[in-house]
């Protein structure tokens, strides 16, 4: 056996505690940095908290009884026709989540602070998640035949180079959905490799379940309904063939019934039908005009939704994350071959492909965010694309340069918004890295946890070198030894995406005039400030809190 066969074999046989030293630092990164500001009436975590709350105090979903203290609720609610309450005009799946952070939360002999309560939250249903996510994307690119090494680097770069890494440490619910409907593609994927018809079972139910957390994974059903048919319909394959292909394509479809019937049953208790959601009862008038628009705010895409979803400085996903074209790349690539890895990358691209669509397609943009927040769930169908990637062009000098000023560039900016002010406001802002991001730590800002230990700025510093050392350490080990021709280029392409975000992008537009004002409302509900915040009220049944 050749010495490139050998390593090729040794990359192939890395042993598990490779992935469990891999889950351990990107945890720790993780809860290092706790963006909380109690004061932005974060209007996507707060009816979600309340409502889990309701959940354990009193077994309802209205969240305008005793549970709700006297929370300012946010304009993300809807009033229901049935008895006239107020509800989150989300799916509950993430207020479910919620309810085992709340009872985790008050575990002692003094009640939570909603600040307590809200790490808890963050942690099962942002940081757990994504954790989950990894080990399952771990396993399905190893078992694919990708490498140890390049497998590393991939989940180090997308967890830390993509907006997942902001909503990992956000009760939004889109690291939640995210992790159910990957985990049901990949199931549904090893369900055809392997003709399994319990395992496509098990990829329905997790794939609809998604649903439950974000009504948006919804979409997705469709090229997955589509990659299902193909093979029951292929009169070029064995009659046998087909019969197992339609047995599969049934149980998967029986298995995501459930999920969604579950959720119909809640949308009929609350807004009166099975078809009406909280969007059709939203309770702020701006809301209901928005998602009054086509179905639930969606049309035909747009062209113009094209530079406001993935080009814009403020909001643009290719602008927080390059590596999404290298993912999507690699992903046609390994759509064109043959056999399970093919068939898996056409499933991930047609998915990828679909949400994009449906997301250039909504009137309603998503407030506070980073990036296009509809299309965050879609962002783990890039895993199997960047190994495919990195797997092809390696040993090309040209596409190392260009790996490491996508890859630099990608975690640092998704570091930016991740640990200092994951809460963007694109109607006040010309681009957030300059008049955000670097003005906060200009001005001697940081976040609780790690900055908060050691200095607001220097702490924030080191949470920001700490995912770009390891995500760009470990690609550079993982592509750059192999030879000079290609270390090299990979070093500029470093220095590189270093001088796009510090320098370029905050220089690439004038700012706005009320850019300032925003930087000083920031400012000014910063948590924490020079010192330590104290505790604050605490979740006491029958204690009001107000925030003022």
């Amino acid at each position: 056996m050749s010495e490139s066969a050998r390593a090729s074999e040794r990359d192939r046989a890395a042993p598990i505690w490779q992935l469990l030293l891999l889950l351990t630092i990107a945890a720790l990164i993780l809860v290092s940095a706790f963006p909380y500001f109690e004061q932005t009436r974060n209007a996507n975590e707060l009816p979600r908290l309340v409502q889990a709350m309701a959940r354990v105090e009193a077994g309802e979903w209205a969240i305008d009884g005793p549970s709700r203290r006297g929370i300012p609720l946010g304009p993300d609610i809807a009033r229901s026709p049935v008895d006239d309450r107020l509800y989150p005009n989300k799916p509950p799946g993430t207020s479910v989540v919620g309810t085992l952070a709340f009872r985790a939360a008050s575990v002692g002999a003094t009640p939570p602070t909603l600040r307590e309560f809200t790490w808890w939250a963050r942690l099962f249903a942002g940081v757990i998640p994504a954790l989950v996510l990894l080990g399952i994307a771990w396993g399905r690119l190893r078992e694919l035949g990708h490498g140890g090494p390049v497998v590393n680097a991939v989940l180090l770069a997308w967890l830390f180079g993509t907006p997942m890494f902001a909503y990992a440490r956000l009760f939004y619910g889109h690291a939640l959905a995210a992790c159910l409907l990957y985990a049901g593609l990949v199931a549904l994927a090893r369900g055809h490799a392997r003709k399994r018809a319990w395992t496509s079972a098990l990829g329905g139910l997790l794939a609809a379940t998604a649903i439950t957390v974000e009504y948006g994974a919804a979409f997705a059903g469709l090229p997955i309904a589509i990659a299902l048919a193909i093979p029951v319909f292929d009169r070029r394959g064995a009659a046998t063939l087909r019969r197992h292909a339609l047995v599969r394509a049934g149980v998967a479809l029986m298995a995501a019934l459930i999920p969604v019937l579950l959720l119909a049953l809640y949308q009929r208790s609350v807004f009166g039908s099975v078809l009406s959601t909280g969007y059709h009862f939203a309770a702020d008038p701006g809301f209901r005009a928005a998602h009054g628009q086509g179905l639930l705010g969606l049309g035909w895409p747009r062209v113009d939704k094209i530079g406001i979803d993935l080009l814009s400085p403020k909001t643009g996903l290719l602008v927080f994350s390059p590596l999404v074209l290298v993912g999507l790349a690699g992903l046609v690539h390994a759509a064109r071959r043959t056999g399970p890895r093919a068939w898996a990358a056409r499933l991930d691209l047609a998915v990828f492909a679909c949400l994009l669509l449906v997301g250039l397609g909504l009137g309603f943009e998503g407030g506070w965010r980073i990036g296009p927040r509809y299309l965050v769930i879609a962002l783990p169908c890039l895993l199997l694309g960047l190994a495919e990637a990195i797997e092809a062009w390696r040993d090309g000098p040209v596409f190392a340069g260009v790996w490491a000023v996508a890859l630099t560039w990608s975690v640092l900016a998704c570091s930016l918004a991740a640990t200092l002010w994951p809460h963007v406001d694109p109607t006040n802002i010309g681009e957030p890295f300059g008049e955000v991001f670097l003005a906060l730590i200009r001005d001697g800002y940081g976040p609780y946890g790690l900055p908060q230990w050691i200095s607001p700025g220097m702490g924030s510093v080191l949470a920001l070198a700490l995912p770009f050392v390891l995500a760009v350490g470990v690609n550079v080990w993982a592509l750059g030894p192999r030879r000079v021709t290609v270390l090299l280029p990979m070093l500029v392409g470093v220095l590189m995406g270093l001088l796009i975000v510090l320098v370029i992008l905050p220089r690439i537009v004038v700012a706005p005039l009320k850019s300032e004002r925003n930087l000083r409302y920031i400012e000014l509900v910063y948590e924490p400030k020079v010192q330590i915040e104290p505790e604050g009220s605490r979740l006491e049944p029958g204690h009001t809190i107000t925030l003022d």
